[in-house]
């Protein structure tokens, strides 16, 4: 389970990389550089079952691997991400955490300076930054140029779920917009509706930005299907990516005005490995290298604090 490159990296030289995932996961057993100690999971029996599917022993709590291993993986409820990060990382081991990093600001400050302070590695999981479509996007297009961008998330109803969609889902679009668009905020809006839980099932914000580019989310998990689609509008293109199907469509033009002239379709983006496994991958290669993430904690940081002002506008609307 160890490629040479972690030996040969001279931080770690002659040192074997163990990981640890908090989550059971079978893609972390495959991974080639590091070794899978354990899994750990609050219900006894989904660790069981899944610690038997890929041959590795379970974890009562967190708390008894901290002697045996480098590295977690966090994907336990967004409201213990703290407790349990914050446990790791001032024990010295590298955390990679499920989105959001925290639910509040300063808790993710303080596992950012943790971290810093002990020369750690803290990447957040913000997945999409390696979908496909995403990474094509990048490559292709000069978001400088861009005059609006509107993204929706859309799927069915899962009762398993018990954050704000805030959390759950927004949050993983305005880290996208702020990783393709980079650029300062002017002005944040967003609207929210309850309908089949306790906590917003339906969201519409709109962020504006310095450089006059407008974007507009659009989450709502009680749909029927699954919809992940970015739609940007520039001066001579307008480009619609759809996230689920990796797929792009580009249509040029002349100017905002002008009619379509022509459409380039790309379909079946050419993937050597799904986005789960490359956020792993790219976790295990910032430890190695010690090269920071491609979601450090500070992208994090980023995303919760603007989630928290969607979710601070939407209750005090709700207030009135």
């Amino acid at each position: 389970y160890y490629l040479n490159e972690l030996f040969q990296t001279s931080q770690y030289s002659g040192d074997r990389r163990r990981l640890f995932w908090a989550f059971a996961c079978p893609k972390t057993a495959k991974s080639s550089n590091a070794n899978l100690v354990a899994v750990c999971d609050a219900d006894q029996k989904t660790a069981a079952k899944v610690a038997s599917s890929i041959a590795r022993p379970v974890a009562r709590h967190y708390q008894d691997v901290i002697g045996c291993v480098d590295a977690v993986v966090i994907t336990t409820p967004a409201a213990t991400h703290y407790q349990i990060g914050k446990f790791f990382l001032e024990n010295g081991k590298h955390v990679l955490v499920e989105k959001p990093i925290t639910k509040k600001d300063c808790h993710a400050k303080e596992l950012i300076k943790i971290a810093d302070t002990n020369n750690l590695i803290l990447q957040v999981g913000h997945i999409e930054r390696f979908n496909p479509c995403v990474r094509v996007l990048q490559a292709l297009h000069n978001f400088k140029d861009t005059c609006t961008i509107s993204v929706t998330r859309t799927c069915p109803y899962k009762e398993r779920i018990k954050d704000d969609i805030i959390y759950d889902m927004v949050i993983h679009d305005i880290d996208l917009l702020q990783f393709l668009l980079r650029n300062s905020i002017k002005e944040i809006t967003a609207t929210g509706e309850k309908l089949v839980s306790n906590t917003n099932d339906k969201v519409q914000a709109e962020i504006v930005y310095d450089n006059g580019t407008v974007a507009s989310i659009y989450a709502f998990r009680n749909d029927v299907q699954t919809n992940r689609t970015i739609n940007i509008t520039q001066r001579n293109m307008v480009i619609q990516a759809d996230l689920h199907k990796s797929e792009i469509a580009v249509f040029h033009k002349k100017n905002m005005t002008e009619p379509i002239q022509q459409v380039n379709l790309i379909k079946n983006l050419a993937v050597t490995d799904d986005a789960l496994s490359q956020e792993l991958q790219n976790f295990i290669g910032s430890i190695c290298k010690y090269t920071q993430p491609m979601a450090s904690g500070h992208d994090g940081l980023q995303a919760l604090a603007l989630a928290n002002i969607c979710l601070q506008y939407i209750e005090r609307d709700a207030e009135k």
